[in-house]
C-alpha cells in the first residue's frame, strides 16, 4: 500500500473537518485503541499506523530526533500542527506515542496533536492482574502460581532491564544490548531469574567500553533511583511480553499458541475489558476529543 504524504494529509484534514484520526506507532497500539473505541461505542474514529505515512528522515532530523516509529509519529504531529491552518475548523487529530524513557532523560516533546501513553508503552496497559488472570485461565491452565507472584517476578526483571536501557539512553552511548532472553533461567515452579551483571558485562564488551563500567553502573543507579512504585512505568512493553511468554510458553495450550511471543499481545487484548482504560489520562483525552 502506498504511504500517505504529509502534505496530502494536511490538505485532507483541512478539506474534511469532520474526520477523526488517530496515528499510532505499531500493531499492538492500533489493536488496543480499536478495541477500546469499539467497546465504548465511539463512532467514526480511524486508527492508523505511522508505517502508512511517509515521514522522510530529514523531517525527523529537523526536530533533533533519530529515526524510529515513535519519532516519526512525533515529527508527523509537529508537521501537521505547522501545516494546518489553525484558524479554521479542521479534522480532530491525535498522534499517540509511547512515554518510553522521557521521565528519566530529557522530558517529552510537546505539541497540539501529541499525546503520550500513561505508562512506558501501550503493552503496559495490559499489565493488569485481572487481564493476566483471565489469560492464564483460558490459555495456560497448567500454570499454578498466583498472578500477583508472577507479576512481581516479571516486574523485578523488567525494571532491571529498563534501568540498563534507560542508562544507555541517558549516557547517549547507543550500545547494542544483548538478548536478555539468553540470560534467563527458571526453576520447576517457573520462577524466572535474570543475570543482570552478565547482561551489563556483555553490553560493555560488545561496545568495547569495558573500562567504563563504573560510569554505566552510576547511570543505572540514577535511573533506578527515579523509578516509581508502579511497575508499568519502569518496564518496557516488549520486555513484559517476552518475559511473560518465556515464563508461560510451556503451559500455554494449544502449544501452537505458545510458539511465539508475537501472539501474546493479541491474546491479552482478547482477555481484556478495554473500556476500563477510560480511567487513564490518555483515554480521558480521547473521550474528550472524540466521544462528543
Amino acid at each position: 500500500m502506498e504511504r500517505k504524504k504529509i502534505i496530502e494529509l494536511i490538505a485532507l484534514y483541512e478539506l474534511e473537518p469532520d474526520l477523526k484520526q488517530i496515528w499510532v506507532e505499531g500493531v499492538t497500539d492500533k489493536r488496543v485503541l480499536q478495541r477500546y473505541i469499539f467497546e465504548t461505542e465511539i463512532e467514526g474514529v480511524k486508527v492508523g499506523s505511522i508505517d502508512n505515512v511517509d515521514v522522510p528522515k530529514e523531517i525527523v532530523e529537523k526536530y533533533g530526533l533519530t529515526s524510529s516509529n515513535r519519532n516519526r509519529n512525533i515529527a508527523l504531529a509537529l508537521e501537521l500542527e505547522a501545516g494546518i491552518n489553525q484558524k479554521n475548523r479542521h479534522a480532530e487529530l491525535m498522534c499517540v506515542v509511547d512515554l518510553d524513557f522521557d521521565d528519566y532523560i530529557n522530558g517529552s516533546i510537546l505539541g497540539k496533536y501529541i499525546y503520550y501513553t500513561d505508562f512506558t508503552t501501550f503493552e503496559m496497559y495490559l499489565f493488569d492482574e485481572e487481564i493476566i488472570t483471565k489469560f492464564i485461565q483460558l490459555m495456560a491452565p497448567g500454570f499454578s502460581r498466583p498472578t500477583k507472584e508472577l507479576m512481581d517476578n516479571l516486574s523485578q526483571i523488567g525494571s532491571a532491564l529498563f534501568s540498563v536501557k534507560a542508562a544507555n539512553e541517558l549516557l547517549g552511548w547507543k550500545m547494542s544490548l544483548p538478548d536478555p532472553l539468553k540470560l534467563l533461567s527458571s526453576d520447576k515452579n517457573l520462577v524466572v531469574e535474570f543475570d543482570k551483571d552478565e547482561f551489563v558485562d556483555r553490553a560493555l564488551q560488545a561496545s568495547t567500553r569495558t573500562n567504563s563500567k563504573a560510569e554505566l553502573e552510576q547511570a543505572i543507579k540514577e535511573c533506578l533511583d527515579k523509578q516509581p512504585e508502579d511497575p508499568r512505568k519502569k518496564m518496557r512493553g516488549h520486555d513484559f511480553i517476552d518475559l511473560f511468554h518465556f515464563t508461560l510458553k510451556k503451559t500455554i495450550r494449544p502449544k501452537e499458541a505458545g510458539k511465539s511471543s508475537a501472539l501474546i499481545p493479541g491474546y491479552l487484548i482478547m482477555a481484556a475489558k478495554l473500556s476500563n482504560l477510560s480511567e487513564y489520562n490518555l483515554f480521558r483525552e480521547l473521550n474528550k476529543k472524540f466521544a462528543s
